[in-house]
């Protein structure tokens, strides 16, 4: 079960221009990034960066790094930029990649080799691994061009083989036996219908001992959010449960576990943004709490940064 960490942001400069917060894995320490990165209030590295990022340890030294976009100044989210990690516990910069643009990051484990995987340009799934020389390898895990950008990612065994398989906006794509071999490509629903509208938060969960998708509409408002079933045959589209929220779902950028058949989903949608808690079976939506917008989140997606 993930526990919920609501953190006051209040304490941080430049809120405004913050693009970016995570809760570090165990402690309640936080990381925010916009205009400069600061580690608990304190700046750690000047510069600009995009919202998208991550805590995860790149350089295998058992603490948690930052994986973050770091832009020029006065671009928007999204901007080609570069992928540049900080390393604790001194918070060093180390180039990772030039060209690069991505919001979804995380830090995983494929086929033995760690690393971090990407949605560069919300259509490349890249995967990240640090070398001993001075530039990282990485591979092109799978490119998806559709008539929607595509974002979101999470890592679960969808198919029971024992393997974790991805889950990427629209779809999710089935591991491979051996590193080298290609992934296929599996869809879950159709929502492409606009070009921002597989741009979407996914978690997993469990419903009555079975592993289900829930996905979340992260630029829009209202959004949609469903929770999706597999069916015997990948080829087919998953079954879809729509959830309605009363007053419509707003920019939800917040979407985890919270239990066997629970999920947390958070507005950053300004003042009045809601934090609700989502039974799936019943459809039930309750309010937990109001701020002015919710930042998400830690390593394996389990804690909330609120703002205030």
């Amino acid at each position: 079960m993930h526990r919920l960490c609501l953190v006051p942001l209040f304490a941080f400069p430049i809120l405004a221009q913050l693009r970016g917060a995570a809760v570090f894995p165990v402690t309640s320490e936080i990381a925010s990034w916009g205009e400069g990165a600061f580690i608990g209030g304190k700046r750690v590295a000047g510069g600009f960066f995009s919202r998208g990022g991550c805590i995860t340890d790149w350089n295998g030294d058992g603490q948690a790094d930052l994986i973050l976009n770091e832009i020029e100044a006065g671009e928007p989210d999204g901007a080609i930029g570069k992928m540049v990690a900080l390393l604790a516990p001194d918070w060093r910069y180390e180039l990772i990649d030039t060209g690069a643009s991505f919001r979804d990051c995380l830090g995983l484990e494929l086929h033995s080799r760690r690393g971090v995987l990407i949605t560069h340009r919300q259509m490349q799934l890249r995967f990240y691994q640090r070398t001993s020389g001075r530039k990282p390898n990485y591979r092109e895990i799978y490119s998806i061009y559709t008539a929607s950008a595509q974002s979101g990612l999470a890592q679960a065994d969808i198919d029971g083989d024992g393997r974790r398989d991805l889950l990427h906006g629209n779809y999710w794509l089935k591991a491979p036996e051996k590193f080298d071999l290609g992934w296929r490509l599996f869809a879950l629903h159709t929502w492409f219908d606009t070009p921002r509208s597989a741009m979407v938060r996914i978690a997993t969960a469990h419903l009555n001992g079975k592993l289900v998708v829930v996905e979340a509409e992260s630029e829009a408002s209202p959004a949609r959010l469903a929770w999706f079933e597999p069916r015997a045959d990948p080829h087919r589209l998953w079954i879809q449960h729509d959830i309605k929220v009363k007053g419509g779902l707003h920019k939800p950028q917040v979407l985890v576990s919270d239990g066997d058949g629970t999920v947390l989903v958070g507005e950053d949608n300004g003042p009045g943004s809601r934090l609700l808690r989502v039974t799936l079976a019943t459809g039930a939506v309750e309010n937990v709490s109001r701020s002015r917008g919710y930042l998400a989140a830690s390593s394996g997606g389990s804690a909330i940064a609120e703002r205030k």
